[in-house]
C-alpha cells in the first residue's frame, strides 16, 4: 500500500512540474541498479553449481560494477547477488532472479555498483530447496 501512495504521490508531483514547465527526471530500472549497465564480458569467479548449474560473477572494471548470470539452468532456478562493506561477515542480497522460460537456460541479473569498500558474490540455486552455490567474495 505504501508503494501504491508513493507512486501516485509521485505521477502527482510529476504532472504538476511537467504542467509548470519544469522537466523531471524519472528513475529508470539502471538507475534502481546503482546506474549500472552490463557492458563488459569481464568474469571475476565461475563456480560449478547444483545438477551442472554453472554460477558466475561477472564485472566491468570501468564502471566498477558487477553482476550475477547462472547458465546450464532450467525454468525456476534463481540468480542473485550479495554486496558486502565488512567482507563478507553481514551483506544485503541484490538482484534476485530468476529463471522464467521453458526454454531458456540462462539469466543474468542486474548490475550493480562494487567499488569502494564493496566487495561482491553471485549465487545460485536450481530452485527453491536446492543447494545454494555461490562464488568467491571479490
Amino acid at each position: 500500500m505504501r508503494n501504491l501512495i508513493t507512486k501516485a504521490a509521485l505521477t502527482l508531483a510529476t504532472a504538476g512540474l511537467l504542467a509548470g514547465g519544469l522537466a523531471v527526471a524519472v528513475p529508470t530500472a539502471a538507475l534502481a541498479a546503482d546506474g549500472c549497465t552490463q557492458d563488459s564480458t569481464g568474469t571475476l569467479e565461475t563456480k560449478d553449481g547444483y545438477a551442472g548449474r554453472i554460477i558466475q560473477l561477472r564485472y566491468n572494471p570501468n564502471s566498477w560494477c558487477a553482476w550475477g548470470r547462472i547458465s546450464n539452468g532450467r525454468q525456476g532456478d534463481h540468480i542473485w547477488v550479495d554486496r558486502s562493506t565488512d567482507g563478507g561477515r553481514t551483506w544485503q542480497q541484490l538482484g534476485w532472479t530468476t529463471i522464467a522460460g521453458a526454454t531458456s537456460t540462462q539469466r543474468y541479473t542486474e548490475a550493480f555498483y562494487d567499488g569502494g569498500n564493496y566487495v561482491m558474490r553471485a549465487c545460485g540455486d536450481a530452485g527453491f530447496n536446492t543447494p545454494i552455490t555461490c562464488t568467491g567474495w571479490h
